[in-house]
C-alpha cells in the first residue's frame, strides 16, 4: 500500500467510529441516570401506544415527539463531540479579519 492508501484507510476507520462512540456516550449517560431512562421509556410506550405498537409506522416527525431522547442526544454531542478537528486545503487566498490563508495550503481547524 502507498502511504496514501494507509492515510486513506486511516482516516475511513476513524471517521467510521464517530457514530458507535456516539451511541456508546448515550447509552453509557443513559445509565448513569435511572429517573432518564424511566422518562425516556415512557414517551417511546406513549408514541408506540399512539402509532398502534407498529415500529415500521415510525416516521422522523413521530421521532421529534420524543423530547427527552432528542434532549439527551444533543446534550451527549454536546459534551462529546464527534469530531475535534478537521483539515481543510484553501484552494484560492482567503482573507479572515485576524488570518490570510495563502492557497493551497493546507489547516487544520480544531473544534472547542
Amino acid at each position: 500500500m502507498t502511504d496514501q492508501e494507509i492515510a486513506n484507510l486511516l482516516i475511513v476507520i476513524l471517521m467510521g467510529g464517530q457514530h458507535t462512540s456516539t451511541s456508546a456516550w448515550f447509552l453509557l449517560h443513559l445509565g448513569e441516570k435511572p429517573h432518564l431512562q424511566d422518562v425516556i421509556y415512557q414517551e417511546v410506550v406513549e408514541l408506540l401506544k399512539e402509532k398502534g405498537g407498529d415500529l415500521n409506522d415510525l416516521t422522523y416527525e413521530d421521532l421529534q415527539k420524543l423530547p427527552s431522547v432528542n434532549n439527551t442526544i444533543k446534550e451527549t454531542l454536546r459534551m462529546h463531540m464527534p469530531l475535534h478537528s478537521t483539515f481543510r486545503k484553501v484552494t484560492n487566498p482567503l482573507r479572515s479579519p485576524n488570518k490570510y490563508m495563502s492557497s493551497h495550503t493546507v489547516y487544520m481547524f480544531k473544534f472547542l
